[in-house]
């Protein structure tokens, strides 16, 4: 391979490693959500149905409201279809997504280790 080639190849893997770098920092934020949002669902199994909570409304806004039944749940499965679950339904949902978004983290850090060792490579290559 061409001293030219090999310095593009080295640009592109170092572009595709900031691409990784992101996915991997979006992934670990959707993990830190849902671990809020589990800690979340196991308070809610401890609150007394009809006691006033705080229910967020995003960027640090809340309103007063009342629980009524604890056990029924909406959530959105995708695409904006919202479905109703139980506690534990939506607590098996939030774990398996957990499971599934660090699985995921963990295959993006390998991809970024792959690229990195191509990239040492290269470097000595190119000195």
């Amino acid at each position: 391979m061409s001293q030219k080639n090999k310095i593009i190849e080295f640009q592109i893997l170092n572009q595709e490693i900031q691409n990784l770098q992101q996915q991997l920092q979006n992934i670990d934020n959707s993990i830190q959500e849902l671990h809020i949002l589990k800690n979340g669902l196991e308070e809610l199994e401890s609150v007394k149905e009809e006691n006033e909570i705080l229910i967020p409304l995003g960027q640090g806004i809340f309103t007063k409201g009342n629980i009524k039944n604890k056990n029924e749940l909406i959530t959105n499965i995708g695409s904006n279809i919202m479905v109703e679950k139980n506690l534990k339904e939506t607590r098996d949902m939030v774990k398996k997504n957990i499971l599934e978004l660090s699985m995921a983290l963990e295959k993006t850090q390998e991809e970024i280790n792959k690229n990195v060792e191509k990239i040492q490579e290269l470097q000595k290559e190119l000195e």
